[in-house]
């Protein structure tokens, strides 16, 4: 949601500030993990009002009480769903990414193995480790070249999202190194690919890495490739509108395969998210999207396999739909721990968290129940949707925005910030994500063979 969420687009319709504004859900803010269940529920808004708009378009009426003319008469149970999954198949259809092929295929496809630099995942961080592979990362900006531990956690550093999305260094001997053009932080003016994000060969550049002079006073594109993928015709608003309805479409599927416990869908859904771990340099989900994907693949046994495909959730309150994934509770557990350490100030003793670990009984039967109600509950809260007045406000949302023509391809119209966005997925330099999953593997091929040495 960050990518597209951008404060200065609050006046322009359709944009997610807009209606964050105008349907007044001030709760919600560019940091997801500050307000998860608000943004949960405005996405989930977002995405239903843009669906019913789309499916006012396909089916040629102006209003969600009005008939369609090809609706069938005295439809039986069977009749309806064949209808629903034919306006559902269309809308699906028009907000689907364009996907690169050949990208694609560069990453899967056969052939000798691809040399990448030398890393070493055990040793990171400033923490030397001792963190795991939990939170959010970020990559010192010299690479390779990093004097330190080259990847290191969010938390441990004090950095945000913001940060990793521009040079950041874990110290001054690193400053001499950047992400950016020729690797090297020199003083320079910079000069941006007109692509933006989707630049095949990083964004930004050094005006004299790049033989100029002065700034262009027209569009500048680093290479042919890049000029050749950006289409000056396109209609942004449209592919803003597609790809915000596609992401807020594609979190509803995620979330429900977790509440009904779908071992099959989350493992498909794990399989596209993992172009994501690699473009947002999310290197701890990555490496565990492979080692799931591998072991359900046939690493491991088949009983092993269904264990890790099928036993993923948990449900900690009872009733229908009320799974949530195992990391996802470690993780409230694991927050909650740190807070109640961080709030005694340093009194407590190894001693006493060892006993503290070890509650039962009625005393940890009740902390149960206070889990299960404070945080479990405000979690997995219950949908807004059954309420009179979302539904009110998703009619007010078809009203207010049907005349925007926010699906249609009418011209070169655009938001701020978002002039040129394609709604597609491209794979940043394909050929390296093919030689990480490869190391990933020779890693797993290696402990297997250690195991089976032993006695």
């Amino acid at each position: 949601m960050s990518d597209y969420f951008y404060a200065p687009n609050i006046d322009e319709r359709g944009t997610l500030f807009n209606v964050k504004s105008l349907f007044g859900h001030r709760q919600v803010k560019k940091n997801v993990m500050d307000c998860v269940n608000h943004v949960t529920d405005f996405l989930d808004f977002y995405t239903e009002g843009m669906v019913c708009l789309l499916a006012l378009k396909f089916l040629n009426i102006k209003s969600l009480d009005e008939i369609p003319n090809d609706h069938p008469k005295d439809p039986n149970r069977e009749m309806k769903k064949t209808y629903i999954d034919k306006i559902a198949s269309d809308v699906v259809l028009h907000i689907w990414p364009h996907v690169s092929k050949d990208d694609i295929s560069e990453v899967i496809g056969d052939g000798d193995d691809v040399t990448v630099e030398d890393e070493d995942e055990e040793d990171y961080c400033i923490c030397n480790g001792e963190g795991g592979l939990n939170g959010n990362w970020i990559e010192c900006s010299a690479g390779t070249n990093c004097s330190g531990k080259h990847w290191y956690h969010f938390e441990c550093m004090g950095v945000d999202e913001q940060d990793a999305k521009q040079d950041w260094w874990c110290d001054d001997n690193c400053k001499q190194w950047s992400i950016f053009c020729c690797k090297r932080n020199v003083e320079d003016t910079w000069i941006g690919c007109e692509n933006g994000a989707m630049c095949q060969n990083g964004e930004w550049f050094h005006l004299q890495c790049r033989g100029l002079t002065e700034l262009p006073d027209e569009a500048w594109y680093c290479c042919a490739e890049c000029e050749q993928v950006h289409d000056p015709n396109v209609d942004s608003i449209n592919e803003y509108s597609s790809a915000v309805t596609w992401r807020g479409l594609y979190h509803m599927v995620n979330k429900d395969c977790e509440r009904e416990n779908d071992g099959d869908g989350m493992l498909s859904n794990w399989k596209i998210n993992m172009l994501d771990f690699w473009k947002q340099n999310h290197n701890k989900y990555l490496i565990l999207g492979h080692r799931l994907i591998s072991c359900a693949s046939g690493f491991v046994t088949k009983r092993v396999a269904a264990d890790m495909i099928w036993n993923s959730t948990a449900n900690m309150v009872g009733g229908k739909g009320h799974n949530l994934a195992l990391d996802l509770i470690n993780e409230f557990l694991n927050n909650e721990f740190k807070k109640n350490l961080k709030n005694s100030h340093g009194q407590y003793t190894d001693l006493q968290i060892a006993r503290c670990s070890q509650i039962v009984g009625n005393v940890g039967k009740d902390l149960d129940k206070i889990f299960a109600a404070d945080i479990i509950d405000k979690f997995a809260n219950t949908s807004k949707t059954s309420k009179g007045s979302y539904k009110k406000d998703i009619d007010k949302f078809v009203k207010e925005y049907k005349a925007d023509h926010l699906f249609d391809k009418v011209g070169q119209r655009y938001h701020t910030g978002f002039k040129g966005l394609r709604h597609e997925i491209l794979i940043k330099k394909p050929t390296k994500l093919k030689a990480r999953l490869q190391k990933y593997s020779h890693i797993l091929d290696t402990h297997r063979r250690i195991c089976e040495t032993q006695p």
